[in-house]
């Protein structure tokens, strides 16, 4: 009983330790507050949207996406290149402090014909996470009428000419619900990873994924990395992604159609907590011992 107390207190005592030198290294050491993924779906004018998705939060008109990336530019955001996201993560590189990486999930035209030129035009790196069953080889024109997804075609264009646009997975055939479900509720992980490889072949082996309604189950995660992915993103916490992160659970901001500036300014402040940290801090450090 004893020896049980001296544990019980050497814990207390090691977790307090971490939660105030934990904070010091992050500050003096790191510097940067993690990085801030931003997730977004679907763009149109603010006309079109009155029209066609006035209540539909994962649209968000144009004139106010501009006003987001503009922000972001005037305050020192700066734009972060995908794969520098996993040495950030395994503490082997630092990252510049307000580091942005935008993605867009579902692979609408509106990411390229709307998003894509006012990323270019204020610098931004961006993941297009395509839903890869729906890819067609010719995409049709914009039209804000009608749900149209990216084909072969613009997917070609991307990779050719634009670079600072990258393609993920959004899986192939596990984004639509069946009778209200998600569709992985009765799949195994060989189902889910055959899937995975499939998208991941139709999509120019992209290393990155999202996975859909920000699911964040066990067996995605496995099968992410069975299907050598190299970063999975959820919408888990809604917060920036800190060092000691789960490369395959990254979490993501997620930015609502109804969204003021002040909300948009808020979302950003959430930035790296202390709780978190040290969280990853202790599990590290358990994991040795």
């Amino acid at each position: 009983m004893f020896k049980l107390a001296l544990k019980i207190i050497a814990t207390i005592i090691i977790i307090l330790v971490i939660i105030y030198f934990g904070g010091f290294l992050f500050i003096n050491s790191h510097k940067s507050e993690g990085i801030s993924v931003l997730a977004y779906h679907h763009f149109m004018s603010s006309k079109e949207k009155e029209k066609y998705a006035k209540d539909n939060n994962y649209v968000i008109s144009i004139e106010d996406f501009t006003k987001q990336m503009k922000y972001l530019k005037e305050h020192g955001y700066q734009s972060i290149d995908p794969q520098k996201i996993v040495c950030y993560v395994k503490n082997e590189c630092k990252v510049a402090d307000k580091s942005v990486l935008i993605t867009i999930d579902d692979g609408n035209i509106s990411s390229y014909y709307q998003a894509l030129p006012i990323l270019e035009k204020y610098g931004f790196n961006s993941i297009n996470f395509v839903i890869s069953s729906r890819l067609k080889d010719n995409t049709n024109k914009w039209n804000p009428a009608q749900l149209d997804f990216v084909g072969n075609d613009i997917i070609e264009d991307i990779l050719t000419n634009h670079p600072s646009m990258y393609i993920g997975s959004h899986t192939d055939k596990l984004h639509d619900l069946i009778d209200g479900h998600n569709p992985i509720d009765n799949k195994t992980v060989a189902d889910i990873t055959q899937d995975l490889i499939t998208s991941k072949a139709k999509l120019h082996d992209t290393k990155y994924l999202a996975y859909p309604f920000g699911t964040n189950d066990k067996r995605y995660q496995t099968a992410a990395k069975d299907a050598n992915f190299t970063l999975a993103f959820t919408f888990k916490d809604n917060r920036n992604i800190v060092v000691g992160d789960n490369l395959y659970a990254l979490p993501r901001i997620e930015i609502r159609g109804d969204y003021t500036m002040n909300d948009f300014k808020s979302v950003l402040k959430n930035k790296v907590t202390l709780k978190k940290y040290t969280k990853n801090l202790i599990k590290k450090i358990l994991h040795k011992s």
